[in-house]
């Protein structure tokens, strides 16, 4: 909630720290996700708290990022720039709105690669017997489970 949100306003603004642990990891997930802030999913990564999370919490919370890696990934987020028609549309548009598409769609790459880095690192960081492959592991983009199932062979 509102909580959330002023803690990350006081970390992009005034450059305070955020204050990741066990009762807000989950919110500021959301948050970032919801704000398309890349720069606040990488002060959850580099937190000292998901540094010193077990094994298993890193499973559990890389099985809440997941969906994210599916929702914010380019092929979900061509109904949010409309039919190729509209995209089109954009850049014969005057230039500001040529650059207004081209700064969103930067922006959602961005979002994008931030979420697929984070879900990586933390499989990553997984011992074996924490990373079992199941339903819960496929719930990200087609890309990101294809790259934990790479993981998953290597070991």
């Amino acid at each position: 909630g509102f909580a959330r949100f002023w803690d990350i306003v006081s970390f992009l603004v005034d450059n305070e720290s955020l204050p990741v642990n066990d009762e807000t990891v989950l919110d500021l997930i959301e948050a970032a996700w919801l704000l398309e802030c890349p720069d606040v999913f990488d002060a959850i990564v580099e937190s000292n708290f998901v540094r010193s999370l077990s094994s298993r919490r890193r499973a559990e919370l890389l099985e809440h990022i997941l969906p994210f890696t599916a929702a914010s990934s380019p092929a979900e987020s061509q109904t949010q720039l409309g039919e190729r028609d509209d995209v089109m549309e954009a850049f014969s548009a005057p230039d500001n709105a040529g650059e207004e598409f081209i700064r969103l769609f930067s922006l959602e790459t961005s979002m994008w690669q931030r979420t697929e880095k984070m879900a990586l690192e933390l499989a990553a960081q997984l011992d074996s017997g924490d990373f079992v492959l199941g339903p819960r592991l496929a719930t990200g983009s087609l890309r990101v489970c294809t790259e934990l199932l790479r993981l998953q062979r290597r070991r």
